[in-house]
């Protein structure tokens, strides 16, 4: 598409996979493990950065006794 790109992994990483992750809004840190809603703790992020620009929305509202994380 004309833009640079990089996968970013565990272990090579240029970024905190783990800080965008939260920002992104797809999980929230639940005692220094990350939980995502519906599905909990078993998953893996990988992030690809590049240099398109894109909108930002808000990440999710701290945790509450109505969120939906699952341990």
């Amino acid at each position: 598409m004309g833009f640079d790109a990089r996968a970013q992994v565990t272990g090579d990483s240029e970024v905190t996979i783990e800080d965008l992750v939260v920002r992104a809004g797809l999980a929230l840190p639940r005692g220094g493990i990350l939980s995502a809603p519906f599905i909990g703790k078993r998953f893996r992020a990988g992030v690809v950065t590049t240099g398109y620009e894109m909108a930002t929305d808000q990440p999710l509202k701290a945790e509450t006794p109505q969120s939906r994380c699952v341990g």
